[in-house]
């Protein structure tokens, strides 16, 4: 036997033969996209998360959420804010005069706007034309003492700023019980006082709220009257709310030369009552609900109209499908 035979095999280490060559494989750096590049309904969607649900405060020094709670104008009205340049804008309008038009656009749509006096009304039409297209973009008005407008005018300027803004979706419209009544004497003999409701078409015209009709882009109506005790308040409303939805029912089909099946939109009518003082958020509905178009074939606008009574809580509730 030869002596290399007793020798154990050679072990070849196949990382010492070829050696591994080691391969960096980095993580790749964000690419920085210019945001004024981006598609301007991305841009919007970004300034709207950027705001939405964020605090602020009131001159008044109550704090309040964007988007989340109204802008109540009065508050700006009595420091003498600037129309043109209100302190309830977010500081990200001031970031840059490229995005700033951009970012009022944005809160214009997603804000609801109180109107108390003819001072706001002024004030929030300042602020509206101030820049093309802000008038359009005006989605949600209440106004929380409508019933103050005085008789005799031709005009009312609540309803006319509705109007202007030829984008709104959902108007709130507050009476105290009073307007929505009169007093009649129930016995000569102990002067005893009752009230009575004023008739639907008495109000219309004493408000001149057949301008609403002209709000051909609204989708919901709220006639909140002010006392649960004044039943022939709450009656008076109600039948407010069912004439109002009845002569949206009767406008004519808009006429179109590439289609005659558009239909004309039925906005919500609720008619709830308030509360509790300052306490808006606790209501009752009364009104019914109509859910359908407008169809010149009675029948289908009849099969479109439910009338379920709400409890609704935050007075919210879009038609579904409306544009």
């Amino acid at each position: 036997m030869r002596a290399d035979e007793n020798k154990a095999p050679a072990v070849i280490d196949d990382n010492k033969c070829s050696p591994q060559i080691s391969i960096p494989n980095p993580e790749p750096e964000p690419e920085f996209h210019n945001f004024m590049q981006l598609a301007r309904e991305l841009r919007l969607v970004i300034w709207d998360l950027a705001m939405r649900d964020e605090p602020y405060h009131q001159p008044n020094g109550i704090g309040m959420r964007y988007f989340i709670d109204p802008i109540a104008l009065r508050e700006y009205v009595k420091v003498g804010d600037d129309p043109i340049s209100p302190n309830f804008l977010p500081a990200i309008c001031s970031v840059s005069e490229a995005t700033k038009e951009e970012i009022i656009a944005v809160v214009i749509e997603g804000s609801k706007f109180m109107v108390a006096s003819i001072k706001d009304n002024a004030f929030l039409q300042t602020f509206l034309k101030a820049a093309p297209g802000r008038l359009e973009l005006c989605r949600d008005l209440s106004f929380d003492f409508f019933s103050r407008f005085p008789y005799g005018y031709e005009k009312n300027s609540d309803l006319e700023l509705a109007v202007l803004c030829n984008g709104l979706r959902t108007i709130k419209l507050t009476f105290h019980f009073e307007p929505l009544t009169y007093l009649v004497m129930e016995s000569e003999d102990n002067m005893t006082l009752s009230r009575r409701a004023r008739s639907p078409n008495e109000l219309l015209e004493n408000f001149k709220l057949q301008r609403l009709l002209d709000c051909r882009s609204l989708k919901n109506i709220t006639i909140e009257q002010t006392s649960q005790h004044v039943m022939e308040a709450s009656r008076a409303a109600n039948d407010l709310g069912e004439l109002i939805k009845t002569k949206f029912s009767q406008l004519s089909p808009p006429q179109h030369k590439a289609s005659t099946t558009c239909l004309t939109p039925i906005p919500n009518v609720q008619v709830p009552v308030r509360i509790g003082a300052g306490n808006p958020a606790a209501v009752a509905v009364f009104g019914s609900i109509c859910n359908g178009f407008k169809s010149p074939d009675a029948a289908r606008y009849n099969a479109a109209c439910s009338g379920d009574v709400l409890c609704d809580s935050t007075l919210s509730g879009f038609l579904d499908g409306v544009g």
